[in-house]
């Protein structure tokens, strides 16, 4: 069998050359195609409807809500790969900075405390300097309840 490899080993060359063309343009071909994107997306933000549109969008991407689907056999549903890419088009474009916001928000919001319970907790600290002695710290008052207060205004 040998004998039958190196007989057909200048066409297994060639194809191999063959793949190596695609696997060598594909940094530039990556970029070609962020960049037709970006174009793509930027259409849409000139649109009156732009920015509702990209947010709907890039939440469909973000679930995997869009894509092939998988037979019935392996589950139905969108193609995991399709999903993933839904996934890296979102975190890959500035146009979708929103949805990410929104994503991480929704993530972490078991894990977020009551605003006021860590107001309440907030300790003030003043450095204060001696010559010759050095430093430390005293502890400063802290108006927790202007602080709240600036929260809410800003969160309005």
């Amino acid at each position: 069998r040998e004998e039958e490899a190196l007989n057909c080993m200048a066409d297994f060359a060639l194809q191999l050359i063959f793949l190596g063309h695609i696997l060598d343009g594909m940094p530039a071909f990556k970029e070609f195609t962020k960049m037709k994107i970006n174009l793509l997306l930027k259409h849409c933000v000139d649109q009156p409807w732009g920015f509702t549109y990209l947010f709907k969008l890039g939440m469909v991407l973000e679930q995997g809500k869009i894509g092939r689907l998988q037979s019935e056999t392996h589950g139905g549903g969108v193609m995991p790969e399709d999903e993933r890419v839904g996934k890296v088009i979102v975190g890959e474009f500035k146009h979708f900075k929103d949805v990410l916001t929104v994503v991480w928000n929704t993530q972490t919001a078991a894990t977020q405390r009551d605003v006021s319970a860590s107001v309440k907790e907030v300790v003030g600290k003043k450095v204060v300097i001696h010559n010759a002695e050095g430093m430390h710290h005293d502890t400063d008052e802290v108006g927790h309840e202007a602080l709240l207060s600036g929260f809410w205004t800003y969160n309005r």
